[in-house]
């Protein structure tokens, strides 16, 4: 049988009497794999995507687990790799069956729309591209004109279905219709300017084992002098490296072992940090710079949709030793896609906040810190990719995630920040509230009710250190002493973390400062307010806000000014 009529059958045939279409492949290891081949043209390293990696995948998900529309356009994009000619016109007379067949049952669901008019697209951005690189040689002239054929018999399939679809194929048709005509001038010894890997192989739908790329497949991508070998019972690979093509299979292949041993280690221990800084350097080994974008948006693929939900159900019934599993495996493919670590965190702190545990005390705090490091330290060497969007206008880093990010703090300072028993809530802020004779006795007491709201902090949580101390705003007559206790307060939260909602307090102050002109009554007051918004705003982003702030700040207290001149823009 040949691998055409292979083809042909796994889109086809039905998944099994009782579910012909089967069910959703988008949060299997094989879709993700599917989407990071097909992604590989958009790589930072330049490494060109393996037309015959996609078909070997897309084949055995149609096959044997979804009818989906997006993993079949893909599919007929490696088979146009191909078979060319012959294989553009079977995709096209596949598609119209799979339609007949498949339409109102098949993946993602009719409801979705958006999802499959996005397959159309791009296909239609695959086929022009294709068509205008590969011009017909005089053999194929009757494929050609199949191929026109099927496209206006496609249309009008399209055009009758329910909902105004479409498969935009003009520009296609058009070059088409100038490579036939340019045809009969050639002479019958022209052939195109290159030609492909003999069809056959190229074609071969080789098995995969799970999600891996085929170690057994690399000979087809590198070139002759390269040498490839592999043993099986824990042998090892060698690529000799004589090219951009052989760095490019060196690069995955290395990323392909790296995903494995992070796996490993992750099964054996959840609270290793080598897991976790494994799997990262695999993912981020390729990327130099930042993805190519216009106004923030790339065309990079985001998360499917329903593994987004899925993750979300994980956590919402506390599995989260398979959310963590699950979420790693989708990071080792996804680079940019900076909400996953943060959700990572986000359930290793949960495990840490269970019975007997509190936050940033349990097993999982070394992990949590390594991940929080280098997502830290990747954001920072790309400056600006946290703003960045994937092509469905996802955000790289969601509201949640960014405040994530400007939480965390670099290595030498984290023991600095950390709130502890017994600590002080001061190394925020460049200079302290300072306190005459008079008031000794408010300096005391403040001072026990920073020490009682952070051990409250550490039995409790942030609400109830909080609580503390804003009763102790709520107790105070004199507005001078409610001012400073605000402070107290705010600093507690930003020491904490809680920018967004130190955010908030501090709106609060500024608003009353400005009513009442306490820049030139209470300038020490002021002072430190103004401080504190200069390291909220900062943390949270708010560039466009920093500059006005940093202006008052030298106006009102020009020495902290100058102390805190790092934030002016």
């Amino acid at each position: 049988m040949s691998s055409l009529s292979s083809w042909r059958h796994a889109v086809l045939n039905p998944i099994d009497e009782g579910s012909a279409a089967g069910s959703s492949a988008r949060l299997g290891e094989k879709f993700d794999a599917l989407q990071q081949e097909v992604g590989n043209d958009l790589a930072l390293v330049g490494e060109a995507t393996d037309w015959r990696i996609v078909l070997t995948l897309s084949h055995e998900i149609l096959e044997a687990q979804s009818k989906d529309l997006l993993v079949l356009v893909y599919s007929m994009r490696s088979i146009i790799e191909a078979y060319r000619y012959e294989g553009f016109n079977e995709t096209l007379t596949v598609l119209q069956s799979y339609i007949d067949q498949y339409w109102g049952d098949s993946f993602p669901p009719l409801k979705r729309k958006r999802a499959r008019v996005a397959a159309f697209e791009w296909l239609a951005q695959q086929l022009e591209q294709w068509v205008g690189r590969h011009k017909p040689n005089r053999d194929e002239i009757d494929s050609v004109k199949s191929v026109l054929a099927s496209i206006e018999s496609l249309d009008q399939r399209l055009t009758a279905l329910d909902g105004e679809w479409s498969l935009d194929l003009f520009t296609v048709k058009r070059s088409l219709n100038e490579h036939l005509s340019s045809l009969p001038a050639e002479t019958k010894s022209e052939t195109p300017t290159s030609q492909p890997i003999p069809e056959k192989r190229q074609a071969e739908v080789v098995p995969i084992n799970g999600a891996n790329m085929p170690s057994g497949d690399a000979d087809l991508v590198t070139t002759q002098q390269h040498t490839l070998s592999s043993t099986g019972g824990g042998g090892s690979q060698s690529i000799t490296i004589i090219d951009d093509k052989s760095y490019n299979q060196s690069i995955r292949h290395t990323q392909s072992l790296l995903k494995e041993l992070a796996k490993y280690r992750l099964s054996k221990n959840l609270a290793d940090p080598r897991a976790y800084e494994i799997n990262r350097f695999s993912v981020w080994l390729p990327v130099a710079e930042l993805p190519r974008h216009q106004n923030g948006l790339t065309p990079l693929r985001a998360i499917p949709l329903e593994k987004r939900h899925f993750f979300d159900t994980l956590f919402q019934q506390r599995q989260y030793q398979i959310l963590i599993n699950e979420l790693e495996s989708s990071l080792s493919n996804a680079p940019f896609w900076l909400d996953g670590h943060r959700m990572v965190v986000d359930a290793l702190n949960a495990i840490d906040a269970g019975p007997g545990l509190t936050n940033g005390s349990g097993v999982h705090q070394k992990a949590i810190e390594t991940i929080a490091t280098l997502t830290k330290v990747f954001v920072s060497k790309l400056e600006g990719v946290e703003c960045l969007r994937f092509s469905d206008d996802t955000p790289f880093a969601d509201d949640k995630t960014q405040l994530w990010l400007a939480g965390i703090e670099s290595s030498s300072s984290d023991a600095a920040h950390q709130i502890d028993e017994g600590s002080t809530l001061s190394p925020l802020i460049v200079t302290s509230l300072s306190y005459d004779g008079e008031s000794e006795a408010q300096g005391q007491t403040e001072s026990k009710l920073i020490k009682d709201s952070n051990k409250a902090y550490k039995e409790s949580g942030f609400s109830q250190g909080f609580a503390i101390l804003d009763q102790y705003c709520l107790n105070q007559n004199s507005k001078q002493v409610w001012y400073r206790a605000r402070l107290l307060s705010i600093e507690y939260c930003l020491n904490a973390k809680e920018f967004l909602f130190a955010e908030q307090l501090l709106t609060e102050l500024d608003e009353l400062t400005l009513k009442h002109k306490l820049d030139e009554w209470e300038p020490e007051l002021v002072s430190s307010m103004l401080s504190m918004m200069l390291i909220c705003k900062s943390k949270l982003k708010r560039n466009q806000t920093v500059d006005s702030y940093y202006q008052r700040l030298v106006r009102v207290d020009t020495k902290r000014g100058y102390e805190m001149k790092s934030f002016a823009r």
